[in-house]
């Protein structure tokens, strides 16, 4: 069995269009509606960019960065207890598609070989 690692214009821009687009901006200070409203001209970058990811098995430092932003919960007594406060994580933009991409491929992959293994498990008696 095996599987196309090159991802499509059609994953990239299923996946851009499903991210929210008023969420706050990123590290690299790029929104999700500047990608939304512009991928038509993005989308064979970031197709081109995604691929590269893959094929060589690097991200950039900017997409293992994470920005964490910490608000204090109303209304408790005890603010040295770390329960009373909420930790937010703005994760940029692209890295979140590109995960998006391969947890959906992922998926697509272990419905496609569980599919396999109930009809190897039919046709022949299950192995134990």
């Amino acid at each position: 069995m095996s599987f196309d690692l090159r991802i499509s214009k059609n994953e990239v821009r299923q996946t851009i269009k499903r991210v929210k687009a008023n969420k706050a901006s990123n590290i690299l200070n790029i929104s999700n509606r500047v990608l939304q409203t512009d991928l038509a001209e993005l989308i064979l970058i970031l197709m081109s960019l995604f691929n590269a990811y893959v094929t060589h098995k690097y991200h950039l430092k900017q997409f293992k960065k994470t920005q964490m932003i910490i608000l204090c919960k109303s209304k408790k007594s005890d603010y040295t207890d770390l329960k009373t406060y909420w930790f937010i994580a703005l994760l940029d933009i692209m890295r979140k598609a590109l995960k998006l991409i391969m947890i959906k491929r992922l998926s697509n992959i272990s419905l496609t070989v569980t599919k396999s293994i109930t009809f190897f498990d039919q046709q022949l008696g299950k192995i134990e």
